[in-house]
């Protein structure tokens, strides 16, 4: 249409209609502007020091809006359900799921809230829910029933089920009635709050959820198509269905999902992916301690990157990555990891009555200098690591642990995929790193690094197999099967205490014959596993008490 037809067009129009399609206009786009200005204001960033953005800061993995974790609970709670996957009585989705209480939340340890909206980090004015790194690196360690514990941050978890807590909002995502109509929505919610709190969803709260609850499903559809739908309630904690359990992720079967759109497999595509990796504590990152490369695999050379991936797989992405706070937190919080120090024996008010014995440590430690420290290093005064050999890397034919770890499906392809979302991104991305800084082994093995505070990375391996430091160091046969939950501490075996049968804290079987869990390998000392004498089981014993302080 020309100008002048155009002209004539609106000639041909009310004046008090031409006045109103502009103030119209004008209206919405005032609209869109003040909208714009307040999702940047609900996202505001709150300035975080480097322990605190490891703790509690966001790094992109906001799961649900906070009305909605509140109200799950209440929804979910008929016998065996999502939230109480082991039934009544068992305690709340904190304590089936492994999680650390906190007195000061009704969250637990490492849920953090943020006003940025899942996916896109795009400000809410109504809160959500996220997983900081201390979800998962952070450790409850009690020794009974009446222990109250003593929670240390920067260990791995060896209680929580991350795979299984994740499962479990999926499922309640999609979970429907008998009548066909999901049992999460907005009306159920609100009936919840309104007997929790006295009021039920506010205006804005239902618009929220009710956008978060139609992006969830659309999101959990897609999901379905690649990975298969969630598993049942009474599922969660079965080996069967999900095979990592406590303290356990599979983070290349994610890593697979997430950026190649593929279901995790084997290499030789027997079946999934059974690369199960025990969350790590987190040390002595800095490389002058630890070598260049982390990982069990050796695979992640860049801590941030390593951060960034992980972040990743637990729901974050590039989008949301990309936003000043966001990107921020990741930073300061693998910064935090650079000299974080782990605590001593005599930190734990509950290991009191089980004092360190001087003089078997001083003995100890000669064997530990003779056997252990050429790949693993030691402490130094002041809590510092002197490295043994930094970046050592093991191949399983050296070290003999399981190998499933590093038989997953398209390995080659992973480090030029996760670097190419980066740094193709359509403007500079703040958590970009160099296409180096991730790798793929050329031969499959394990990473040795520094293992201060060797008595909270209970279980032990790559693989978490072995319950206890004596039964990695040959003191005492490593069992083939064994029950994990909520396992106390075991200050004479240094620990987990691992019983052959379920109980009212362990749920879980660990079975070394299934696939990924093998507990073979690492037979150091090589002497503890040729007929020891008495003398040998002395210095096994001198051993296990100076591993204790380190």
């Amino acid at each position: 249409m020309s100008a002048q037809s155009e002209s004539a067009c609106w000639r041909g129009v009310p004046a008090v209609l031409r006045s109103a399609g502009i103030a119209i206009t004008t209206a919405a786009l005032a609209v869109c502007a003040a909208l714009i200005a307040l999702e940047e204001w609900w996202a505001r960033p709150t300035p975080l020091d480097d322990a605190a953005a490891f703790r509690e800061g966001t790094i992109g993995t906001e799961q649900a809006p906070l009305v909605v974790f509140e109200a799950l609970p209440g929804i979910f709670s008929e016998g065996v359900d999502f939230f109480q996957p082991l039934g009544p009585g068992r305690g709340d989705w904190i304590d089936q799921f492994g999680l650390i209480r906190r007195g000061d939340s009704p969250l637990p340890v490492g849920l953090y809230v943020s006003h940025l909206r899942p996916q896109s980090g795009a400000g809410s004015p109504v809160p959500f829910v996220g997983l900081a790194c201390a979800v998962c690196h952070s450790s409850e360690l009690r020794i009974s029933e009446s222990d109250p514990g003593t929670v240390f941050i920067g260990a791995g978890t060896p209680h929580a089920d991350i795979l299984a807590f994740s499962d479990a909002i999926r499922g309640a995502i999609v979970a429907k009635d008998s009548d066909g109509r999901h049992r999460l929505s907005t009306e159920s919610i609100s009936r919840v709050l309104k007997a929790k709190r006295g009021s039920g969803l506010t205006a804005t709260e239902w618009l929220v959820v009710q956008a978060w609850l139609s992006a969830a499903r659309s999101g959990e559809a897609t999901n379905e198509e690649m990975i298969d739908e969630p598993v049942r309630a009474d599922q969660l904690f079965d080996p069967k269905f999900i095979p990592a359990g406590p303290s356990r992720t599979q983070p290349f079967r994610s890593l697979v999902r997430v950026v190649l759109k593929r279901l995790g497999a084997s290499e030789d595509q027997a079946g999934p992916d059974a690369g199960f990796s025990k969350i790590p504590a987190i040390y002595h990152q800095d490389p002058a301690y630890h070598g260049d490369w982390a990982q069990f695999d050796g695979s992640v050379r860049n801590p941030v990157a390593r951060s960034t991936l992980a972040a990743m797989t637990a729901g974050g992405t590039p989008d949301n990555q990309a936003r000043r706070e966001i990107a921020e937190n990741t930073q300061a919080a693998a910064r935090h990891t650079l000299h974080l120090v782990p605590p001593r024996w005599t930190d734990v008010p509950a290991l009191a009555a089980h004092p360190v014995d001087e003089a078997l440590r001083k003995a100890g430690a000669e064997v530990y200098r003779a056997e252990c420290l050429r790949c693993h290093g030691d402490t130094a005064p002041g809590g510092k690591w002197v490295p043994g050999s930094p970046g050592w890397f093991g191949t399983i034919r050296d070290v003999g642990t399981d190998s499933e770890r590093r038989r997953f499906r398209h390995h080659e392809r992973i480090p030029q995929a996760v670097n190419d979302l980066y740094a193709h991104y359509p403007r500079p991305h703040p958590l970009a790193f160099a296409m180096g800084d991730v790798r793929s082994p050329e031969e499959p093995g394990y990473y040795c690094g520094p293992i201060g505070g060797t008595f909270l990375r209970a279980p032990y391996l790559h693989n978490g197999s072995v319950p206890t430091l004596a039964e990695l160091i040959g003191m005492k046969p490593r069992p083939s099967a064994f029950f994990r939950g909520r396992n106390f501490f075991d200050p004479v075996d240094v620990g987990l205490v691992a019983p052959v049968a379920a109980d009212g804290r362990n749920h879980f079987e660990f079975r070394t014959n299934a696939r990924g869990n093998s507990n073979a390998g690492h037979f150091y000392p090589e002497w503890a596993w040729r007929n020891p004498n008495d003398a040998d089981r002395a210095k096994l014993r001198a051993l296990l008490e100076y591993l204790k302080t380190i």
